[in-house]
């Protein structure tokens, strides 16, 4: 889409000028041979580190509600991860993960995957995640690792803006 874009070069001075900005990422989907609708995503990234006792992660989602994406990657060995959702739902994951594995949830999918993203396991999930619009908390567990150990994590969700038609 990226490529059909600039080839039709359907993006007008103003946009260019957004797309630079460093504080977003844009996704651009084409909707018809010369038209595309370009997204503004923000990218929020936390790294924590997580034990017996739950780590709560900020978030701040400047956009309107939306389905909640993210992905969860650990840096070392947990014996599973439980990982409680602005409303109160739960994905829990009881797999063994090694360094470098994930947890990734898309709106009403959550699986354990392997350091390359490839999926391993599907997570129950009791409802779709959503992400609510301002300030929210995502908290992280890793139950049964030792009382004084941490396991370091990074979570990343991302939040999608608005989509604006873009093209000839």
């Amino acid at each position: 889409a990226w490529q059909n874009a600039r080839g039709l070069t359907v993006f007008t001075k103003q946009q260019k000028l957004r797309l630079r900005d460093p504080e977003y990422k844009f996704h651009l989907e084409q909707t018809g041979e010369k038209t595309f609708v370009l997204y503004p995503v923000r990218e929020i990234r936390r790294s924590e580190n997580a034990g017996n006792d739950a780590k709560q992660v900020a978030i701040t989602n400047s956009f309107d509600a939306q389905a909640l994406q993210f992905s969860l990657r650990v840096s070392g060995p947990a014996n599973g991860c439980v990982i409680t959702l602005p409303d109160g739902s739960q994905i829990k994951s009881d797999n063994k993960m090694e360094n470098g594995q994930f947890i990734i949830c898309k709106g009403n999918q959550a699986y354990a995957a392997d350091k390359f993203r490839k999926k391993i396991a599907d997570l129950a999930m009791n409802r779709a995640a959503t992400l609510p619009k301002g300030e929210s908390k995502i908290s992280v567990q890793f139950p049964g690792v030792q009382k004084s150990a941490k396991v370091r994590f990074e979570f990343t969700t991302w939040a999608f803006g608005t989509g604006e038609p873009v093209g000839i």
